[in-house]
């Protein structure tokens, strides 16, 4: 539950960056999450668009990791 974590443990794996023209990037990562009363691993991918010469988050997508 949001606001009740506490400590939160991130760890983020190899980053690949795909980049499509001067303004689109897709970057792709390992995602490792963990409170004390939650835990959770998977993929993560943000698509970014560069506006007015900043990138931003366009769209994020997390894919769990498989048992």
């Amino acid at each position: 539950m949001i606001g009740r974590a506490g400590q939160i443990e991130l760890q983020l794996g190899t980053l690949e960056i795909r980049r499509e023209g001067d303004d689109r990037a897709w970057l792709t990562f390992e995602q490792r999450y963990k409170t004390q009363s939650y835990t959770d691993s998977g993929i993560k991918q943000l698509q970014l668009r560069r506006v007015d010469g900043k990138w931003l988050i366009e769209q994020e997508v997390f894919s769990t990791a498989k048992p």
